[in-house]
């Protein structure tokens, strides 16, 4: 053996990473370099052959991290793939589209976060509205734009409300809550109401007025007089229109509360208010509903009638009880 052949023979052995670059392709130079004593540094080579190959480095710690790090058109792919899978909204395109929108996640961050979520809420690709997340008329939730849903499930009743998503009438309860005589005035009677109203999810596009009267600011001036029915919330009409609501005999008592449920002791009303909406008495009414002393009166009704007594009992109770309220939706 010459000495050529000693010292080369000698140099494969001591480079133990070399083999890596002994392929067909790259064979002949390696040896050429050795004999000529111009090789590079092995490490240096070993980590372009890597990258060149895109196969899975086992150099040194950061060879590893290069070799890991996405090229732009790797990322690129995975982002066009998601966005065609979603267009085709198959099952099992679905299934590529989010496993490929996750790599791209990974290595690509907050702007492939969104193609996630959208692949994920589109499962069969044949409803719109899952893609889209958007809400409707009839989906059984109570929307912003909508005063019900027919669909409700918090609803007992839902033929009171129609497929436009609005009451069919004018919507009727006794308060769940019970106050003595001072209400804060008049309007302060409709701020409880409304305060009720909106708790249930009553009051969406509607305010509600309490059946109350002091002064000349009597109960038919303040709640909405209409041709439509007027409805209870277990869906029970109370009266046709406001002909037979001011007529004395209602076709139902108004004894459900906000919450949809029968209203229990005490069954009494502050009303002030005649049947036909005006004024029992200007003298007794909890000064306009302003004061809770036990010296003052006013006049009340009970929510388990519908003749008259509804409204007015006839006999005036002191300011300091507790009693309930009477609300209306209104659309002013």
């Amino acid at each position: 053996m010459n000495n050529t052949t000693t010292n080369l023979h000698s140099r494969l052995v001591r480079n133990t990473r070399l083999p890596k670059l002994l392929n067909i392709r790259h064979g002949a130079a390696v040896i050429a370099c050795l004999l000529l004593g111009a090789c590079p540094d092995t490490s240096e080579g070993i980590t372009s052959a890597s990258a060149s190959e895109g196969g899975t480095s086992t150099g040194d710690t950061d060879s590893t991290d290069e070799t890991l790090a996405p090229s732009a058109s790797a990322t690129a792919t995975a982002s066009t793939t998601g966005s065609s899978g979603t267009t085709t909204g198959s099952s099992g395109t679905t299934t590529d589209t989010t496993e490929s929108t996750s790599m791209a996640t990974s290595s690509t961050g907050e702007a492939t976060t969104t193609t996630t979520t959208t692949t994920t809420t589109t499962t069969d690709g044949d409803t719109d509205t899952s893609s889209t997340g958007g809400s409707f008329c009839g989906d059984g939730v109570l929307d912003a734009d909508e005063d019900c849903d027919p669909n409700d499930p918090l609803l007992v009743e839902t033929a009171i409300c129609s497929d436009a998503c609005s009451w069919k009438g004018v919507i009727v309860f006794v308060s769940s809550a019970t106050y003595t005589g001072d209400l804060g005035g008049l309007s302060g009677a409709d701020a409880h109401c409304q305060e009720l109203a909106e708790a249930a999810g009553l009051a969406m596009h509607k305010k509600y007025r309490s059946w109350i009267s002091a002064g000349n600011d009597n109960a038919a001036s303040r709640v909405p007089l209409v041709e439509t029915p007027y409805y209870r919330l277990d869906g029970e009409m109370i009266a046709n229109n406001s002909d037979q609501l001011l007529s004395g005999k209602l076709l139902q008592a108004i004894n459900i509360t906000e919450l949809q449920t029968e209203v229990k002791n005490p069954l009494i009303v502050w009303t002030n208010t005649m049947p036909d909406g005006s004024t029992v008495d200007t003298g007794h009414d909890c000064q306009s509903f302003t004061s809770g002393d036990k010296t003052e009166l006013s006049y009340t009704g009970l929510p388990n009638k519908t003749d008259a007594l509804w409204t007015h009992l006839g006999i005036a109770s002191y300011c300091d009880k507790e009693f309930r309220l009477y609300c209306f939706s209104a659309s002013f």
